[in-house]
């Protein structure tokens, strides 16, 4: 073969590889810019602007936010002594339902109270500022609570149950409640957040608020309207949808990024991380920006961006199905993942990618919490039923629509919670993830993986 033959050949070859190239990218970003608005087109925000539309601003004289912060900084600046209170000192376990809760626990718990009164008092008032607010209201001053504010809102979730525990004990039923109140509130506070780590949060601060709820609900101490505010206070934790939300401000930043991307801005952004500290920053470049530039124009990377938009949709998608079988196409949802992910560039952008959070937090978190605070409310409407006909409902359907909307979902089954009564009181609980009725609510000598409370006025 002569030489003028062969660099005909190797240009044409050079020629077909570049429109090879160039089509290859543009049919992925054509398909990406498609997905894009139709993420829009569904109504979840793309980008700072629409994020921020979706969750508009709290006037700064109706943020609670200072208030959970002051309170915070008197908690954790001054020396707690938790020995001998169950729960809280990890030498002490929580006692089994049905104990007396220790005199000297009490008298800890008492001395708690007296020492941070002021931080609690901050809490109060912060809760009130919040139960002014609508339930659905949702919003922040910035997209995002950061570090500092999420363990505030953790640190005034622990103050009020503590007080919670006290009053209790103490026979304070008005303290009792205020104290419910304010615990709820704070947790409540973490829907000001859209973030997935937020959401994780707020599950835990919801566990910290009904921790005990089954051994220091007094509903023999407590008339209908005390009862009535402390079902307000609960309405405000079922987390139904805040879900979506989170993972719909994840997607969109990611969305938005691949969008600018896609637009010839720098790679450079919110979602890069700098040079290691000691890394020479030609050896970064080289071993991570270089390949990241290569597989941008080559349509790798657009190529996967679009995959894995395509997997957030179907994850959205499952989202809405009842859990069961919400479940099971998140499974198939995982197994596709998981090729998906073996063929990745080198380079990847967090925002669009389905992470393992998404499925712990659709698959367990969020229905967990939702079965707790459903049971919690079930509870509260059924005392509120025996103040008003002497004795207990029959079936939960009685509750509604006098002191329930409608009936309460077990979130796993989306079928009625479990309702048994046992002598003078009942359980109440959700089946759980085994999807299985296993009796009722456990104990120390009986494990289940059924959710929710057991009563014993």
């Amino acid at each position: 073969m002569s030489r003028s033959r062969l660099i005909a050949l190797l240009f044409v070859a050079v020629v077909i590889a570049f429109i090879w190239t160039v089509a290859r990218q543009y049919r992925a970003s054509t398909q990406i810019a498609r997905e894009i608005e139709a993420i829009r087109a569904e109504g979840y925000p793309v980008g700072a602007l629409e994020l921020h539309a979706w969750f508009p601003g709290v006037p700064p004289e109706e943020n609670p936010m200072p208030l959970y912060l002051e309170a915070h900084y008197a908690f954790v600046d001054r020396p707690v002594n938790f020995v001998g209170i169950p729960y809280m000192d990890t030498n002490t376990p929580d006692l089994p339902a049905g104990e007396t809760y220790p005199k000297e626990a009490v008298r800890k718990l008492g001395e708690f109270v007296e020492a941070y009164r002021d931080a609690l008092e901050l809490v109060r008032r912060a809760a009130g500022l919040y139960k002014a607010r609508p339930v659905d209201f949702y919003g922040a001053n910035s997209i995002s609570i950061n570090e500092l504010g999420r363990n505030a809102l953790r640190s005034a979730a622990t103050m009020a149950n503590l007080e919670f525990r006290h009053a209790t004990e103490t026979g304070d039923a008005e303290g009792a409640v205020v104290a419910f109140e304010a615990g709820c509130a704070a947790c409540a506070f973490f829907s000001f957040d859209p973030s997935i780590i937020s959401r994780l949060e707020q599950y835990n601060c919801v566990e910290i608020a009904l921790r005990d709820f089954s051994r220091f609900f007094r509903p023999g101490d407590l008339d209908d309207s005390k009862l009535a505010r402390m079902d307000r206070s609960l309405v405000m934790l079922d987390s139904e949808g805040l879900l979506e939300r989170a993972l719909a401000v994840d997607r969109g930043w990611g969305a938005s990024y691949v969008e600018r991307l896609l637009d010839g801005e720098s790679l450079g952004g919110p979602h890069d991380d700098p040079a290691p500290a000691g890394t020479a920053e030609w050896f970064y470049k080289v071993v991570d920006e270089f390949p990241a530039r290569a597989a941008m124009r080559t349509g790798t990377l657009p190529r996967i961006w679009l995959g894995e938009l395509r997997v957030s949709r179907r994850f959205f998608d499952s989202l809405r199905l009842p859990y069961p079988e919400g479940s099971s196409v998140r499974a198939q949802i995982k197994m596709d993942l998981d090729g998906l992910h073996s063929s990745r560039a080198l380079y990847m952008y967090q925002g669009i990618v389905v992470e393992d959070t998404w499925f712990r937090l659709a698959d367990w978190e969020e229905p967990e919490n939702n079965a707790w605070v459903r049971a919690a409310r079930t509870a509260i409407a059924n005392e509120r039923y025996r103040l008003a006909e002497g004795r207990l409902p029959t079936a939960l359907a009685d509750l509604v629509p006098r002191f329930l909307p409608e009936l309460p979902l077990d979130p796993f089954d989306a079928t009625p919670l479990k309702y048994v009564v046992k002598g003078a009181g009942y359980d109440i609980y959700s089946i759980g993830k085994n999807l299985r009725d296993d009796g009722g609510v456990g104990d120390a000598n009986r494990k289940t993986d059924d959710l929710g409370h057991r009563i014993d006025p």
